[in-house]
């Protein structure tokens, strides 16, 4: 039976869980974006039809942002990678890994930008990770938390700000703000 259920937790909920009862279900977790760690860079060189990791390859450079997220119970690692990272970002890691002066250790200005915001994020256990002291967890999708949208409309002149009646962003279909979906191949593993 595929376990594909969507439950929310809190951070110190995620860390709590055990691995050994939990491969393949999907949780959902608001909180805050706190740090990109770059000690392995923001970027790997990838095969373009595996998405794996490569060294002498000079073809496709794929985001895997190694992020720090904090909510009021705890922190935790969370992995974005290629689809969601570039969903979020708006522009593709291959364009800012081979622009003039790019570092793969030092974070653009577009990626620093959404450190400090606040996301739902729809959440896996890392299951190749269990030999570090704590869990990480892969990002699947992300969405604009409620909280960050109310922010920004307030940040906005009240003139342009379109907003529906309960203070959110109103958007086209009535429906949240999705950041982004990931590649059918890795929901369905």
């Amino acid at each position: 039976m595929n376990k594909c259920l969507l439950i929310e937790k809190t951070i110190s909920d995620l860390i709590a869980l055990n691995p050994a009862e939990v491969e393949n279900i999907k949780y959902t977790c608001e909180a805050k974006l706190e740090e990109i760690d770059t000690t392995y860079g923001w970027w790997y060189k990838a095969c373009y039809d595996c998405k794996g990791g490569v060294k002498n390859y000079d073809g496709t450079f794929w985001y895997k942002l190694n992020t720090i997220v904090v909510d009021d119970t705890g922190s935790a690692n969370f992995t974005i990678f290629e689809k969601s990272a570039q969903d979020l970002i708006r522009v593709s890691a291959q364009q800012l890994a081979t622009a003039t002066n790019s570092n793969r250790f030092v974070l653009p200005p577009v990626v620093e930008n959404v450190i400090g915001q606040t996301f739902v994020f729809q959440v896996s256990l890392e299951t190749g990770r269990f030999n570090t002291s704590m869990q990480s967890f892969r990002v699947i999708r992300m969405f604009q938390s409620s909280l960050s949208a109310k922010v920004k409309i307030e940040e906005k002149d009240e003139d342009d700000a379109d907003i529906s009646g309960d203070g959110a962003p109103a958007s086209p279909n009535g429906t949240e703000n999705l950041i982004q979906s990931s590649d059918t191949d890795e929901e369905e593993k």
